[in-house]
């Protein structure tokens, strides 16, 4: 586990930072702390930078405890290569350190907070890279962070929403225990005058200075240390300075709400086809830059997912639990073809804390905060990509096929080192060009292929943090690369841990082929537009309304008639089919 701090400042670099309080969280417990005492004045959240000697001491900080982590694993990897006898010896020895390490890393994070949470959260999803310690403790970074009072949220609602009136013009009830508190903002549920249950969000006070600091010393540090990065950072982090000025302002993101609630709702050829999945709309009128009212989405999210699954019964690897994830991933992988080859504008934090599974299965994605309207050459590159992926994965062996698939991907605009060779060994030209059309093949099959079926050309390792990773050549990439790329790695994350065997690249083929260019965008299209100001159900979506109410009733019915023999064998027959 040495790379995982390595990978705070490097590869989980590419995850949009999101802002909150700082001070110290008690951590000894996966469950969310109590609110905090220290939480900064309202009119703190108005300052527009923290200091110079702030930052440098956040950074110090940063270090001062990721460090003696490095220092423990280092040591041990010399100490247990003279002394462990045999493989499960050391297994024992690094399960110690990982439990030990994994505290003091999940520690360091809820103390400094603001960008350090967003690393930390996508770490928890990648239990195909990291040990369970790690995984299991980070999770909490998901929604388990410390509230912020009551008082103070409603009165930055009050603030925001009712002027010098009070809640009660607004909310018949507004509920005193969060739903979630996530590190830019947390969510009450409330219930408005005419009986609607919607969701209230409310960003955190002081959370803007402490982002854009983070950021600031980013940016610093990636001109710095240019020369010994093995990636132009400075890119990475320059596209997280944008994504920070749109995630902090709830306006920007009540729009982004309506554009995604069209984009999945599209076919890149401009049909209209059932969202593969629910993105809940923002109540007109009730946003403002810092609180956001939206609709309600019941359900429980993935990160509790197999906690409510295992109160019904269904255990982990189950052929229900596989039908389940299964469902799931797909869900999110059509979503993604749409908002890519059909709007080109895309939700870039699809980690496990913002994707709900709804009463009935349906999937709904929440937190529109952190987006990218992609530009139409971006969108017709990756579909390049994607089409020369799977020429590639059909034939693997044929040269050709990887030359074309490296050639798209140095289109995109991704550029390699020289990989380091023996010095007694200099490659001839040609070889030199083969070995860099395998490591460009190779990124594509690691960020959009299936890696535990794919063959990973040149000898390149799956394993991103393996010293044999193509991404360890990554010189510099497109800046609409960060927020693609965060998307694909959390979705391969969610796959690996529902051990659903996924490849993003199937899922994108058929979108990208029908991708029709020069189509307004979904949001802006006539039909949309018509169906939303009719205000009346249209026969289609009753149909489908009327299918998928039947289909519940049945499956209910099925629960309770068929003896649980029979139950397990319907499931199993279906899970063998996915």
């Amino acid at each position: 586990m040495l790379q995982i701090a390595l990978v705070l400042v490097g590869v989980a670099a590419l995850q949009a930072p999101a802002p909150t309080r700082s001070g110290t969280v008690p951590a000894s417990t996966l469950a969310p702390p109590e609110a905090a005492e220290d939480v900064l004045p309202l009119d703190v959240g108005e300052r527009q930078a923290l200091s110079v000697t702030e930052r440098l001491g956040r950074s110090l900080t940063f270090y001062s405890r990721v460090l003696p982590i490095l220092a423990r694993y280092k040591l041990a990897e010399l100490d247990l290569e003279q002394r462990c006898a045999d493989e499960e010896e050391c297994a024992a020895e690094y399960s110690e350190l990982d439990e030990w390490g994994s505290d003091k890393l999940r520690d360091a994070i809820l103390e400094l907070q603001g960008f350090y949470v967003k690393s930390g959260q996508v770490l928890s999803t990648r239990v195909d890279l990291f040990a369970k310690p790690y995984c299991d403790k980070l999770q909490v970074l998901q929604e388990g962070l410390a509230p912020i009072p009551t008082d103070v949220v409603k009165e930055v609602v009050r603030r925001e929403l009712c002027g010098d009136g009070t809640l009660d013009e607004l909310f018949s009830d507004f509920e005193e225990k969060p739903l979630g508190c996530a590190s830019i903002a947390q969510v009450h549920a409330a219930t408005l005058l005419d009986g609607r249950r919607v969701a209230v969000k409310v960003q955190r006070p002081g959370a803007k200075p402490l982002l854009r600091a983070d950021v600031a010393n980013l940016k610093r540090f990636a001109k710095l240390l240019a020369d010994a990065l093995p990636v132009d950072y400075y890119v990475v982090f320059s596209e997280l300075g944008d994504v920070l000025e749109g995630e902090l302002d709830f306006l920007q993101e009540a729009q982004a709400m309506e554009k995604l609630h069209a984009a999945v709702r599209f076919r890149p050829d401009g049909r209209a086809a059932p969202a593969p999945l629910r993105v809940p709309r923002a109540v007109p009128g009730l946003a403002t830059t810092k609180v956001l009212v939206m609709e309600f989405v019941e359900g429980v999210s993935l990160n509790n997912l197999a906690a409510e699954a295992k109160k019904r019964g269904v255990e982990p690897g189950s052929p229900e639990a596989k039908i389940l994830g299964s469902r799931i991933v797909r869900a999110l992988g059509e979503a993604y073809a749409r908002m890519i080859f059909g709007a080109g504008f895309v939700h870039g934090d699809p980690h496990p804390g913002n994707v709900f599974v709804q009463p009935g299965g349906d999937v709904a994605l929440l937190d529109c905060g952190q987006t990218k309207q992609l530009s139409a050459a971006d969108v017709e590159r990756l579909g390049a990509v994607i089409a020369r992926l799977q020429a590639y994965r059909a034939a693997p062996a044929d040269r050709a096929a990887l030359a074309a698939l490296g050639d798209a991907v140095r289109a995109y605009g991704v550029e390699l080192r020289p990989r380091d060779v023996d010095e007694l060994y200099e490659p001839t030209k040609e070889a030199a060009a083969l070995d860099d059309d395998a490591c460009l093949a190779a990124i594509a099959v690691t960020l959009f292929g299936d890696k535990s079926v794919d063959e990973i050309p040149g000898g390149y390792s799956a394993d991103e943090l393996s010293a044999d990773s193509p991404l360890k050549r990554l010189k510099s990439f497109p800046q609409a690369l960060v927020l693609m790329g965060r998307a694909a790695v959390i979705i391969r994350g969610i796959a690996s841990k529902l051990e659903v065997n996924y490849s993003l690249a199937d899922a994108w083929e058929q979108a990208a082929r029908e991708r029709e260019p020069g189509l307004p965008p979904p949001w802006a299209r006539p039909e949309a537009q018509a169906a939303e100001d009719s205000g009346e159900p249209r026969l289609r979506d009753l149909w489908r309304a009327v299918g998928r109410r039947t289909r519940e009733r049945c499956g209910a019915v099925a629960q309770r008639v068929l003896p649980a023999w029979a139950k397990k064998r319907i499931a199993a027959r279906i899970a063998r089919r996915l």
